[in-house]
């Protein structure tokens, strides 16, 4: 079989699956589809609402899964820290209600509140007052009450990284 008659037939079964997809998409649009079993049985669909309200999931059980916490604490009390060990981040911070647990290269930084929610933030971005400015490795520069100011990581308390 020569090129010229690969290229014809290839062409051929391009030609003739794009007029089946064309078919499949008229006759899409123009066949009616069932769109419960109730209808397609000829019930009413009002008997079908019904019987999905009473047999689904209620008004009252759908506020609650919507309601509940998406995102958990990994562990159920924070772990025990020595006063001694953070007391030079705290002097640093003390005035401030966000303290930062670290940085995501130079675009986000990750700044954890007095209640002990950790948000993540970029530049621009306020939180808890303050407005971040720059964000860098283990520092982040922010606003608080008109002053600039320079946030920094704390040095880990155990084990090296």
């Amino acid at each position: 079989m020569s090129g010229r008659r690969i290229n014809v037939l290839l062409w051929t079964a391009t030609a003739a699956l794009i007029a089946g997809a064309v078919a499949l998409v008229i006759a899409g649009v123009m066949v009616p589809v069932a769109v419960n079993s109730n209808e397609a049985m000829g019930g009413s669909r009002a008997a079908t609402t019904r019987a999905s309200s009473t047999n689904g999931a209620g008004a009252d059980e759908l506020e609650a899964v919507v309601s509940s916490p998406w995102r958990r604490a990994l562990t159920d009390e924070p772990a025990a820290v020595s006063v001694a060990a953070t007391a030079p981040a705290q002097r640093s911070s003390e005035q401030l209600p966000i303290t930062l647990v670290g940085t995501v290269g130079n675009t986000l930084a990750m700044l954890q509140g007095a209640d002990g929610n950790v948000e993540v933030k970029a530049v621009g971005e306020s939180a808890g007052g303050m407005k971040v400015l720059a964000v860098r490795p283990s520092q982040v520069d922010v606003e608080y009450n008109g002053r600039k100011m320079t946030l920094q990581r704390p040095k880990e308390l155990g084990g090296t990284r």
